[in-house]
């Protein structure tokens, strides 16, 4: 056993130990505490606002350090901080070495809270508006609002408006639970006839007239009379403080009668009303009502119909009147398409308007409606139209084709072509002959251009000069061509290629007969026929047409010695404006080919030849007028004439065609 004075020694050593020890605890307590103060001291001090947001979160997103309290200590120079708080939205701030000292102020804004309204009623086009602007068009809605105080208004096609004001609080969601109101509306039925049975949504209410008060909405009306057909309707309620009045006529039941018409097409009326034909007609069950048909023409049956009445004939006994009908010349008559007889006649007609169409060879159809009395004399007589009148009644004065060919109408009149041989300059050629038209012409107000001739021969020459060089058959040809163009038929008859004959009856282009160039050369706007295209003057105008001028010396052995039409070969087509009948260049620039064969077999002067179109036979053809290279009183005249069977290079054409 250890001695007292050894216990005593060791109990003062262990004694001393945890003196030891304490005074080590302590100095290191001593040292945290004082570290703890400088890091609080040193940290950067977080401050949100509003209070609202506390407590609150911080997560480090950039940087070195961490939290104590309200305090972050930064390690290194800066850092990046999410600061979040429920009910709140996210804020990101950046802390410096520089904050430190004046601490980091955060002002969060509130996140939008969901907003669910419920409710047990089923709204029709509800529109939910939060302060006057409108948030949803559903039934039942949930919106997102920030926390704040609100009038929340809801209205519907058939609920009671509701307006609430609520206030939002932050939070996660909050549920408005909200009850509407039908709106009441006031329904009066009245029916024809009175004391019907009213159902509503299937349920009987009463008999018409009826009047009560209804939630609004949509209502399946339903309406029931003996012997009356049964009324349907989805009839719709709303509105405040509207009556809402059905009128409904019941429709009896109807039984269906069978009905015979003659003549077809007539007006049927039932107790004076009138109404569709059918071949079977609807009349209530028991009824007496009076049926009557009429037609045009036949005597009106009226029947009453009856229990017994099962079926109704309406054959009509017909009303005639006598017609004297006459007409100049003599026609074919035709009531619609079928032929009846020929004027003059007594037709026994239906009394009523009767379609007449009268017809004649070579004469416009006349038609005409003639209503027709019973107890009054009837008669009508018609002049028909010849074909020619017509179409020179409905034709134009004037026109292009297409090949822009302008064409100006002439009315002939008869006419002496040629020259007495007592005129100076007169040709024995120039025989007189009487011709006389009854059928108008169209003439080309200019001579044909190398333009308009290249569309048919593909030539290069384009220009405005009259073409020139072609023989008569091309021209003639061209005619034809020009022809097809506009639709027309063609005039002249062709055989592998060759021109061998004509059809005079044809509308179709042509060349001028000679009778018909002469007539615009020397008579037409006219009094009198003239010597010259422009009057009976021995003397050339200043500006009379391009002959052989001063221009010409050294191309022709004789000019004009004191003319100047600036021209020495040909001019451009109507360069020396209108001639006295309103065409151009028929004294001058070319020489024209005219459809006659050249003759020169005497006239008989007690004939008057109409539409003369030449000679049948012959082996050249006419050529007139004047061109370039004239300058003799012979040439100059309007009646002078040459004739040739080839191709000329001071020889153009003009074209003409019938109009009747």
């Amino acid at each position: 056993m250890a001695s007292k004075f050894e216990k005593l020694i060791f109990d003062a050593k262990k004694n001393k130990g945890k003196q030891y020890t304490i005074i080590v605890l302590g100095t290191l307590f001593v040292f945290f505490f004082i570290a703890l103060g400088g890091f609080y001291l040193n940290a950067v001090k977080i401050i949100v606002n509003p209070p609202e947001a506390n407590p609150f979160s911080l997560h480090l997103l950039e940087g070195s350090g961490f939290r104590l309290g309200d305090r972050f200590l930064l390690r290194g120079s800066d850092a990046v901080l999410r600061v979040t708080s429920i009910g709140f939205q996210d804020e990101i701030v950046s802390v410096t070495s520089e904050t430190k000292s004046k601490g980091v102020l955060i002002r969060m804004l509130y996140e939008d809270v969901r907003i669910d309204i419920n409710h047990e009623a089923v709204l029709t086009s509800p529109r939910w508006e939060i302060d006057g602007i409108l948030m949803s068009e559903q039934n039942k809605p949930s919106v997102y609002l920030p926390p704040g105080e609100y009038s929340l208004s809801v209205s519907s096609r058939y609920h009671k408006s509701i307006t609430r004001n609520i206030k939002i609080l932050p939070e996660l969601a909050k549920s408005i639970k909200l009850a509407f109101k039908p709106i009441d509306v006031e329904l009066e039925i009245k029916t024809n006839p009175t004391d019907a049975l009213v159902f509503i949504d299937g349920k009987q209410i009463g008999s018409t007239p009826f009047n009560g008060t209804f939630s609004a909405g949509k209502k399946k009306i339903e309406i029931r009379k003996e012997g009356y057909q049964p009324y349907f309707e989805m009839f719709e309620l709303h509105g405040y403080g509207e009556v809402k009045l059905k009128n409904v006529t019941l429709q009896a039941i109807q039984r269906l009668i069978p009905v015979k018409y003659f003549p077809k097409g007539g007006n049927l009326f039932l107790d004076g009303n009138l109404i569709k034909l059918e071949e079977s007609i609807e009349v209530p069950r028991e009824s007496k009502s009076l049926i009557r048909y009429e037609a045009l023409g036949y005597q009106s049956k009226e029947i009453k119909i009856s229990e017994l009445t099962k079926t109704i004939d309406f054959s009509l006994e017909p009303n005639y009147a006598t017609l004297k009908l006459s007409s100049v010349p003599i026609s074919s008559i035709f009531i619609g398409d079928k032929y009846v007889g020929e004027t003059p006649e007594d037709l026994k007609l239906l009394v009523k308007k009767n379609f007449i169409t009268l017809r004649a060879d070579g004469y416009v159809p006349y038609s005409f409606e003639f209503d027709l009395k019973e107890s009054s004399s009837n008669s009508y007589e018609a002049e028909l139209t010849t074909l020619k009148d017509y179409r020179l009644i409905n034709s134009k004065a004037q026109f292009s084709n297409f090949a822009g060919v302008s064409m100006k109408r002439f009315i002939p009149t008869k006419m002496n072509i040629g020259a007495p041989r007592g005129q100076k300059g007169q040709m024995a050629n120039e025989q007189l002959r009487i011709v006389d038209f009854d059928r108008s012409f169209y003439i080309s107000q200019f001579e044909i251009t190398n333009k308009q001739f290249s569309l048919y021969s593909g030539s290069a020459l384009v220009n405005n000069l009259p073409v020139k060089g072609v023989s008569w058959e091309q021209a003639a040809l061209f005619c034809n061509w020009l022809s097809k163009q506009d639709g027309l038929e063609p005039f002249y008859k062709i055989s592998r290629g060759r021109v061998i004959g004509f059809e005079a009856k044809s509308l179709g282009y042509r060349l001028p007969t000679e009778a018909e160039w002469e007539y615009v050369a020397r008579l037409a706007n006219r009094e009198k026929t003239s010597i010259f295209v422009w009057g009976d003057e021995y003397e050339v105008p200043t500006v009379a047409g391009n002959l052989a001028d001063l221009s010409a010396k050294g191309t022709v052995e004789v000019y004009l010695g004191d003319y100047d039409d600036k021209y020495t070969f040909e001019a451009p087509v109507g360069t020396y404006g209108p001639e006295i009948s309103g065409v151009y260049d028929m004294a001058g620039n070319v020489s024209e080919w005219v459809h006659d064969y050249y003759s020169l077999e005497p006239p008989d002067m007690n004939r008057v030849y109409f539409n003369y179109m030449g000679p049948e036979f012959g082996e050249s053809r006419v050529v007139k007028g004047s061109n370039y290279t004239s300058s003799s009183w012979t040439e100059l005249r309007a009646s002078f004439k040459q004739s040739s069977q080839e191709a000329r290079s001071e020889v153009g054409f003009r074209v003409a065609r019938y109009l009747n």
